[in-house]
């Protein structure tokens, strides 16, 4: 109790102190057994209850330790009461008591080891089933090649910025680029290399961009830059800086005098107007 109150607990791997709760529990059964002797065999289910607590906590070499203690303890107190207080004691029932505890105890903690590993499985699964919803819903909204957005989930955050646009009057804009002689770059170099390309563009415009700004590969070669509080002369200056941090970048590695260009066209998301039209002035 001190070390509970105190946070002493805290020290410890398990704060909660299943171990020592539960072997401070089966002395004070034992106890209990010894005081009341004219029901003392009653007092035999108090350290069956007690492993239970032990189930939610200790793994099997813990249950098997408390419950060995529990037969040491109650062995001790049979043996001492029927040694010493025979007419109260009866040895012969003392030792039946104890034969009744060596048949339950054990397979109770074999039990009790078998939910604790059931729980450890049901635990595990349960992170491995959150780990790979995340991953389901990355897939489901990011382009698998490059890891930016993909078109849907762009569509779905322009359709939320310009309805915050509509209550906050700050302006947005978009950005529609194009990746120059793509085609050319595939028929010369590959497919590898294309696609090398396009994950040479997205690293660098994150890079250039701010992290409030979204980028999407909108399809093929093209992306869409949705640049948040920005108007339409400062959208035209963030696609300047990606121009040249594009052109001081190293080209893919199995083509590194590759220079990569792009086109880019800028417009400004009027309030309430519909996305498409707004893409339809980028482009």
């Amino acid at each position: 109790y001190g070390a509970l109150r105190s946070g002493w607990n805290r020290h410890f791997k398990d704060p909660s102190l299943t171990g020592s709760q539960i072997v401070a529990a089966q002395f004070s059964g034992a106890l209990f057994y010894a005081v009341m002797s004219p029901v003392r065999g009653s007092m035999l289910s108090l350290q069956v209850i007690i492993l239970f607590f032990a189930m939610f906590k200790l793994k099997l070499r813990g249950q098997l330790l408390v419950s060995l203690n529990a037969l040491l303890v109650m062995g001790v107190t049979t043996t001492v009461l029927g040694q010493w207080w025979p007419h109260t004691y009866d040895p012969a029932t003392e030792l039946v008591h104890f034969i009744v505890l060596l048949t339950i105890l054990p397979p109770v903690s074999l039990l009790g080891a078998q939910l604790t590993s059931m729980r450890a499985k049901l635990h595990q699964q349960k992170d491995d089933l959150v780990k790979a919803l995340e991953h389901i819903k990355a897939l489901a909204d990011r382009d698998e090649l490059t890891g930016l957005l993909n078109r849907r989930c762009m569509r779905d955050m322009i359709t939320h910025h310009v309805k915050l646009q509509s209550r906050s009057g700050e302006g947005c804009s978009l950005a529609l680029i194009d990746l120059d002689h793509f085609k050319r770059i595939n028929d010369t170099y590959g497919h590898a290399v294309g696609d090398d390309v396009l994950r040479l563009f997205s690293q660098e415009i994150r890079k250039v961009l701010r992290e409030t700004d979204l980028v999407a590969r909108w399809g093929g070669e093209e992306f869409l830059v949705l640049l948040t509080g920005t108007r339409v002369d400062e959208a035209f200056t963030a696609m300047e800086r990606v121009r040249e941090g594009l052109s001081k970048a190293a080209g893919p590695q199995q083509a590194p005098d590759l220079t990569v260009k792009f086109s880019a066209g800028v417009a400004e998301l009027m309030p309430m107007e519909a996305m498409d039209k707004a893409i339809e002035r980028a482009d």
